[in-house]
């Protein structure tokens, strides 16, 4: 038989140029197959250089690149942004590994842990922008149940470095000119702070108050037919002084109200006054509801697009705006005063206490009639959500939330010393950051000093804890099981031998009325209510109802979920080594158990 001849027309190095380009722009190819072709001779290394094929590489593996500045500053080189960002990849997922081999044993993350990711930084001027990219998808893997751990410590990373360029963010805004800190791009720094995900971003509040501005030069022109406002867009120009006069900018203001509250129904949220939400502004701007002081934003930037200028006011127990209507009289009697939160109700400066049930003499103080600076008003955002926070459950998001609280405050005024020493009792119960901590206290000079004595605590790692040891212990690490009395749902993350509390604990949750008291082994464990509780073995079922757990712990302690029980990440297993095993057998025998039963 004749040996078949395959063609030279068959042969890859033949083909035109455009075909190599077009092979190697296929999805199927990933950067690395690239590079193994550039290998293979001069030709195929000229083709592969294409910035062209580089640009499909990283629309393929990174989309989400596309829409952030980050591509802008490599000057179009896809090839080296390819590089930089595969390089970041490899970095991130290694200090991802090496959080939590470190952390494991500690109650919180010190700052210094997210140092090397600093490094990572150097990298590039959009390596930061690169890292969030990477984190990002960690967190979004589309298995939900898998790499937990991984999870767990990625959005703590993800939190420190958005909140790093976010304060260097809110610093740059704030060294502006008073006149162009517009209080909608700061006021979404601090929704951005406290949302690190959110992918809305300040252009897309800019777009909306742009059209609710729109709206408003329409409602001008059906009541005053020609209004210079309807003319220019003022929200850039940094204006700092009404550019119309009194009767006009009343007309301005009168329309805005009706767009506002009539049109749109913007309304106080008087029901859930204390809820995170009422203090973003794209939450707001979303909803429709807010409280006084981010009403007030929204109103002050409306009304800055239409040329007047709306002045924020620090106002004791509520917020208000004020313009100047009455330019030409005594300074007590130039300002009317604006209620965003009563839907646009103006007042004078001699009827607001009477109004806002505010007590007289209080109210003859004229320094709180004052306009207040934009730092002012995101110190005042801040200390709102340290209210927030101290109401909010602390075994949920309550303590990470009043951290990030007062951060931010600290960010925006470093040397309130209320704040700080706030920070620094959250420093020494979480036992991290003990070094800021102990510059925190020698800069406050009424600080109790015998606080210092506490930062020489250390977390000691404990022994691995072995089934040999401990034989009356009938449950393991990983364990889903039923609350005998309170019906919640959990997994186990820990056990001792005995109750290991203290005895005023004992007495307080009625161990002692138990029959096997706390001389029984007593199992830490994640309760599906965010809560971690300390349950008696004798208190614990096995249940056919296996669920997640949704607990923001659980990738702490777990690397995933088989859908029966939960599989120990290095740290936890190295904890208690023998537990993985002990887990498998007893949930396949007690299911095994059930199916024949049934």
């Amino acid at each position: 038989m004749a040996t078949l001849v395959v063609p030279n027309a068959y042969d890859l190095l033949s083909l035109p140029t455009e075909i190599l380009n077009h092979i190697l722009k296929s999805d199927v190819l990933v950067g690395a197959d690239v590079c193994r072709v550039a290998h293979v001779c001069r030709k195929l290394r000229d083709v592969c250089y294409s910035n062209e094929i580089w640009r499909a590489k990283v629309c393929q593996r990174w989309p989400e690149l596309f829409k952030t500045q980050a591509v802008s500053t490599l000057n179009g080189n896809w090839f080296e942004l390819f590089r930089i960002r595969s390089s970041v990849h490899h970095h991130v997922r290694r200090l991802i590994q090496q959080l939590a081999e470190e952390n494991y044993h500690k109650e919180d993350i010190s700052s210094e842990s997210f140092y090397p990711f600093y490094a990572v930084f150097d990298l590039h001027d959009a390596a930061p922008t690169f890292i969030l990219d990477e984190l990002r998808q960690i967190l979004q893997d589309a298995d939900s149940n898998s790499h937990l751990t991984d999870k767990y410590y990625a959005m703590k990373a993800f939190h420190h470095v958005k909140h790093c360029l976010l304060k260097k963010s809110m610093n740059e805004f704030l060294d502006q000119p008073q006149e162009r800190q517009a209080l909608e791009e700061g006021a979404m720094l601090v929704s951005q702070w406290f949302q690190p995900l959110l992918k809305v971003t300040y252009q897309d509040v800019d777009r909306q108050l742009n059209g609710i501005a729109d709206k408003v030069r329409k409602e001008l022109r059906n009541t005053t037919g020609n209004h210079p406002a309807c003319d220019k867009d003022y929200r850039t120009d940094g204006i700092a002084e009404n550019l119309w006069s009194p009767e006009q900018c009343h007309q301005v203001l009168d329309a805005v109200n009706t767009v506002l509250f009539q049109q749109l129904g913007f309304s106080p949220n008087e029901a859930q006054y204390y809820t995170p939400d009422n203090s973003y502004i794209d939450k707001v701007l979303e909803q429709r509801t807010g409280i006084p002081i981010t009403l007030c934003i929204v109103y002050c930037a409306v009304a800055r697009r239409l040329g007047v200028v709306c002045e924020p006011v620090n106002f004791p127990a509520h917020f208000l705006l004020r313009w100047k209507e009455h330019p030409m009289a005594t300074p007590a009697n130039q300002f009317t005063f604006v209620d965003a939160y009563n839907r646009g109700r103006m007042m004078s400066q001699k009827n607001c206490h009477r109004m806002l049930n505010i007590p007289e003499d209080v109210g003859l103080d004229p320094n709180i009639f004052e306009a207040t600076t934009p730092a002012k008003v995101f110190e005042r955002m801040a200390r709102n959500m340290v209210r927030i926070a101290r109401q909010l459950n602390p075994s949920l998001d309550g303590l990470q939330t009043l951290r990030s609280a007062i951060d931010l405050y600290l960010t925006v005024n470093p040397n309130d010393s209320e704040m700080r020493l706030l920070q620094v009792r959250i420093f020494l119960h979480l036992n991290i950051n003990l070094k800021e901590a102990i510059d925190s206290l020698q800069q406050v000079a009424a600080m109790d000093m015998t606080r210092i004595e506490m930062v020489g605590y250390l977390t000691k790692e404990k022994p691995p804890k072995r089934r040999k040891d401990n034989d009356e212990v009938e449950f393991s690490v990983g364990m889903v099981m039923k609350h005998k009395r309170y019906h919640y749902t959990c997994v186990i993350y820990g056990w001792d031998k005995e109750c290991r509390a203290s005895e005023e604990w004992i007495t307080q949750m009625g161990v002692q009325s138990l029959p096997g008291k706390q001389f029984q082994p007593f199992y830490n464990v994640l309760v599906e209510d965010g809560s971690n509780r300390y349950a008696a073995q004798e208190n614990l079922l096995y249940t056919k109802e296996v669920r997640v757990i949704t607990h923001p712990e659980v990738g702490r302690y777990f690397d995933s979920f088989t859908g029966r029980w939960y599989i120990p990440n290095k740290q936890k297993e190295q904890e208690y080594p023998d537990d993985i095993e002990v887990t498998r057998c007893l949930v396949d025998k007690f299911f095994s158990e059930s199916e024949q039963q049934e």
